[in-house]
C-alpha cells in the first residue's frame, strides 16, 4: 500500500479521488484463487471508504451529493451479500436508515443556507424512504 497526495481528480480503483485529498490507494488485486467471502469483504471495503471520500469530498463542494447517495446504496448492498442472518441484515438496513435520515437532513441544510439544491432534498428523501421500505419489508419476512 502506499500514500498519495493527488493534485488533480483522478479516477483510481474505481474511486473518484479529488484535489489535496490524501487517500491510501491499495494497489493489491485479490489473488485469483479469492474465495467468495473475501471477495464481499473486499468489496464493502471498497464501497465503504468510498462513501467515506464521497461525503468529505461533498462536504468540501468537490462531489455531487448524487454520488453520496450512490456509494450509500454500494456499500449497503455489499454488506448485505455478507449479512448471514435475518438480524445481521435488519441491523444493517437499521444504519441505512439512520445514514439516510442523516444525509437528508444535511441535503435539506444546504438547500436552506443556499449551498445545495431543492433536488439533492427531493434525492435524499427518495432515497431514506427507499430505505425505510427495505427495512419494513425485512422485517414483515
Amino acid at each position: 500500500m502506499r500514500r498519495f497526495r493527488l493534485t488533480s481528480a483522478l479516477l483510481v480503483s474505481g474511486i473518484a479521488i479529488a484535489s489535496s485529498t490524501a487517500v491510501v490507494v491499495s494497489r493489491e488485486a485479490p489473488p485469483a484463487t479469492a474465495k467468495l467471502p473475501d471477495l464481499l469483504k473486499a468489496r464493502l471495503h471498497t464501497a465503504t471508504e468510498s462513501r467515506r471520500v464521497a461525503e468529505q469530498q461533498f462536504e468540501q463542494g468537490t462531489a455531487a451529493f448524487g454520488d453520496v447517495l450512490t456509494w450509500s446504496r454500494r456499500e449497503i448492498e455489499a454488506g448485505l451479500d455478507l449479512a448471514a442472518t435475518k438480524a445481521d441484515r435488519l441491523a444493517l438496513l437499521e444504519r441505512y436508515v439512520e445514514q439516510a435520515r442523516h444525509e437528508e437532513a444535511v441535503a435539506a441544510r444546504r438547500a436552506a443556507a443556499g449551498i445545495g439544491s431543492t433536488l439533492d432534498v427531493h434525492s435524499a428523501q427518495y432515497e431514506r424512504l427507499g430505505a425505510e421500505v427495505r427495512l419494513a419489508r425485512a422485517q414483515s419476512e
